[in-house]
């Protein structure tokens, strides 16, 4: 668990530093239009590999090889799904993984037909395998877990780090959180949709 708070530590500080025009400038939403439907690849966390991958690898010399992680994609907003439940997040990042463990406790309580749960990497440093690596340490991988490889997502949403959306199928965000979202927040929010 230290090895992945440190791994978190890191690739937080890597993402600041490097992104740093992307911080958003309040906890406020942002008036966002109509926005198109995104495809996301969406990755296997089954054979996740045993050990940690390098937290650098995107930024190694050599080209990372392909990956086969990939399962197909998910649509956002998901027509198929009346609530789609969204955590903006990166592999590693200690808070992240708090708030996708929250996710995945849900995800076991409600009925899937109506709902999706999904954390979108949106910086993708680690790629599919870092990101499979994560979902296992983290015991989340009931979760659809996305990669926002061309940060389609991130600039249509207005997203970083920690952000969470809960969006109906047409795409309406019904709610919006740009800080941590504890357990008991996220559940009264989809009580209170589910019950409208």
């Amino acid at each position: 668990m230290i090895g992945l708070m440190v791994a978190g530590l890191v690739t937080i500080g890597v993402v600041f530093t490097t992104h740093r025009q992307s911080l958003p400038l309040s906890a406020t939403s942002t008036e966002l239009g109509v926005v198109e439907p995104i495809l996301l690849p969406v990755i296997s966390t089954e054979d996740a590999a045993p050990t940690a991958p390098s937290a650098f690898a995107a930024f190694e010399d050599e080209a990372v090889a392909p990956s086969t992680h990939f399962i197909g994609a998910v649509q956002i907003p998901n027509a198929e799904k009346s609530i789609t439940i969204l955590l903006a997040g990166v592999a590693g990042c200690a808070s992240c993984g708090f708030e996708a463990q929250n996710m995945s406790r849900l995800q076991d309580e409600y009925n899937l037909e109506e709902l999706q749960f999904v954390f979108v990497d949106i910086y993708n440093f680690g790629g599919p395998d870092q990101l499979a690596w994560y979902a296992n340490v983290l015991e989340a991988t009931n979760l659809t877990w996305a990669i926002d490889a061309d940060g389609l997502f991130k600039d249509a949403y207005g997203v970083d780090i920690d952000a969470t959306l809960i969006l109906n199928d047409s795409g309406d965000i019904l709610y919006r959180d740009d800080t941590v979202t504890s357990y008991e927040t996220l559940r009264e929010q989809i009580d209170l949709i589910l019950n409208v």
